[in-house]
C-alpha cells in the first residue's frame, strides 16, 4: 500500500513527486519529508470537521425549531436525509483516515494488523468494543517508539485516544437510549475528541515518516558504500 507525498505549493524548488511504500526495501535518491510537506489524509480531519459542523447544525435546527423559527415538521424529511448522509460520510472518513494511521507505520510496527483489517475489526461484533480502544493506543505506542528511535521528545496522545474511545462508546450507548438531547450532547463531545486526536496525530505522522525515510535512505547509502565499484571493461 502506497503513500503519495508532495511538496507545498509554497515550495519555490518544486521536485518530483515521492512515494513512500512501507512495503518496499530501502530505495536510494529519496528525498526526506519536510516539515512543511502535506500527504493526503491530512485533509481528512479537515473535511471531517466541516461536516461534523453541518450535523450539528442541523441537529441544533430539529432540537430547537422555534428558537430560529424552523418549521420542523415541514423540513422533517430532509433534516433526515441531510443527517443521514452526514452520519455516512463522517464514519467513510474516520475509516479512510485509521487505515492511513496505520499505513504510516513500517511493517515491523504493525504486529498482526495490516491498515485494511485495522477498519475490519470494528465490524466484528464484541471485539469491535476492545477494538475502539486498542486500535489508536497501538498506533500511539508505535509511534512513540519510532519518535524515541529518533530521538524526538514529542510524545503521541495516548490518553487522548483511550477518552475518543471512551466517548464514541458513550456515543454507541446514547444513539439506542434515544434521547435526543443528550444523543447530540455525547455525539458532540465523541466528534470533538476525535477531531482534536487527528490534529495532533497527524503532525507526528509526518514526522515519523520523515524519520522512516531518512533511515531508509542511510542504510541504502551505506550498503552500496560496501559494494565494491564494478570497473567497465
Amino acid at each position: 500500500m502506497s503513500t503519495d507525498f508532495s511538496r507545498s505549493e509554497a515550495s519555490s524548488d518544486p521536485q518530483p513527486t515521492m512515494k513512500y511504500d512501507p512495503y518496499a526495501p530501502p530505495t536510494t535518491g529519496g528525498v526526506p519529508v519536510l516539515e512543511g510537506e502535506r500527504f493526503p489524509s491530512e485533509s481528512a480531519k479537515w473535511v471531517l470537521l466541516a461536516v461534523v459542523l453541518v450535523v450539528f447544525a442541523i441537529n441544533v435546527l430539529a432540537l430547537f425549531p422555534s428558537t430560529f423559527g424552523f418549521d420542523l415538521e415541514a423540513n422533517r424529511a430532509w433534516l433526515i436525509k441531510f443527517e443521514g448522509y452526514g452520519a455516512f460520510a463522517v464514519i467513510a472518513i474516520a475509516a479512510y483516515w485509521i487505515e492511513r494511521s496505520w499505513s504510516t507505520l513500517p511493517m515491523r510496527e504493525r504486529g498482526d494488523v495490516t491498515p485494511g483489517s485495522a477498519v475490519f475489526r470494528f465490524l466484528v461484533p464484541a471485539y469491535n468494543v476492545w477494538w475502539l480502544f486498542d486500535c489508536q493506543l497501538r498506533v500511539c505506542f508505535a509511534i512513540n517508539r519510532l519518535l524515541d528511535a529518533a530521538g524526538d521528545e514529542r510524545r503521541a496522545p495516548r490518553a487522548l485516544a483511550g477518552i475518543a474511545g471512551l466517548l464514541q462508546l458513550a456515543n454507541i450507548v446514547a444513539f439506542f437510549l434515544g434521547v435526543p438531547q443528550f444523543k447530540a450532547l455525547v455525539w458532540a463531545s465523541a466528534m470533538a475528541g476525535w477531531i482534536t486526536y487527528m490534529f495532533l496525530m497527524d503532525p507526528l505522522r509526518r514526522a515519523v515518516i520523515a524519520y522512516e525515510r531518512r533511515a531508509m535512505d542511510a542504510a541504502a547509502a551505506g550498503e552500496e558504500a560496501r559494494t565494491p565499484a564494478t570497473l567497465p571493461s
